[in-house]
């Protein structure tokens, strides 16, 4: 683990700030997957299906939380080299999805003297270098499965807990205030104990999350991929996300990527093609929250089976 600021006299407050969908603008533990399937030999790749495989039996398969805790416990078996390269591509694809809104936040904060700590549902195993490489102070995420300990999910209820007991350890009885940055109501147990909270995410999204609080905190709003004139178009292909260009680089694109995704606004995105009306597409300075997953895999597919197998362009 990092470790914070050790003159607390210099300290002026703390942020605590959400991975996914917040400082990531996608879903990491996604990316973990993919770079587990592509780093993974043909015997692996069979354990990593039969382990997600039991997600489709919802609650009776463990939901969500016992299928991150099984592909832990796959991960904990393989060889140190095969770990180190699935991390590294984990932390590749993270990089390429930061919210520039957000890290800039974080630069100007902890230049002002805030002790930053990452806090997320997210694996150690690669939350902790990703917020070692960001300048984090502190990082509490999910445990492997290596440990004796009972197991858990670092999220919700469990993760407000984990952040009150480490201001207690550092600060001790009087912490300094503290700053939430999130996307998501399942932290508003942790948004109870901040007195600043911003949220990223759609307007709808933000008056959900600050309609449910229960103090009196001050609320500020970031929308990632707003529309905004003085930006470019973003596109998505090869699955990542290219931008912002403009109409030129669009067409110049398209020549090449017919199987591509445009970004309409408010991470919203829709099917692009040659010959289409731009007016349907915002511009934005900022990345975009990628597309969702179903949308990501069936582009991917058109791509690879109609382009790259089929030899259809159009």
């Amino acid at each position: 683990m990092m470790e914070a600021k050790q003159d607390h006299q210099a300290v002026t407050g703390v942020v605590f700030c959400d991975l996914d969908g917040t400082l990531v603008l996608g879903n990491s533990f996604h990316s973990f997957l993919l770079a587990s399937w592509r780093t993974a030999g043909a015997l692996q790749r069979a354990q990593l299906a039969h382990q997600l495989a039991l997600r489709a039996f919802g609650s009776r398969g463990g939901g969500h939380a016992g299928m991150k805790r099984r592909v832990l416990r796959w991960f904990s078996g393989l060889q140190e080299r095969e770990k180190a390269e699935i991390v590294e591509r984990t932390l590749s694809e993270m990089r390429s999805m930061v919210s520039q809104p957000v890290s800039n936040m974080l630069k100007d904060l902890r230049a002002e003297g805030h002790v930053v700590v990452l806090a997320t549902a997210a694996p150690t195993i690669y939350a902790i270098p990703f917020a070692s490489s960001f300048g984090f102070d502190e990082c509490l995420g999910t445990l492997g499965t290596e440990t004796n300990a009972v197991w858990f999910e670092l999220v919700g209820e469990r993760k407000a807990q984990a952040c009150r007991q480490w201001l207690s350890r550092t600060f001790g009885p009087c912490p300094p205030a503290v700053t939430v940055i999130t996307d998501h109501p399942d932290d508003l147990p942790l948004i109870e104990i901040a007195e600043t909270i911003v949220i990223q995410a759609r307007q709808e999204i933000f008056e959900k999350i600050s309609g449910a609080a229960t103090g009196t905190q001050a609320f500020q709003l970031i929308e990632p991929g707003r529309v905004d004139e003085r930006g470019g178009y973003w596109l998505w292909f090869d699955d990542r996300a290219v931008g912002p260009i403009d109409w030129y680089e669009v067409k110049t694109v398209l020549s090449k990527h017919r199987y591509c995704l445009g970004h309409v606004g408010n991470g919203l995105w829709q099917r692009i093609v040659p010959g289409m009306d731009l007016a349907a597409f915002g511009k934005s300075v900022d990345i975009p929250p990628p597309p969702p997953v179903r949308q990501r895999v069936t582009i991917n597919a058109k791509r690879r089976v109609l382009r790259d197998w089929l030899g259809i362009f159009h």
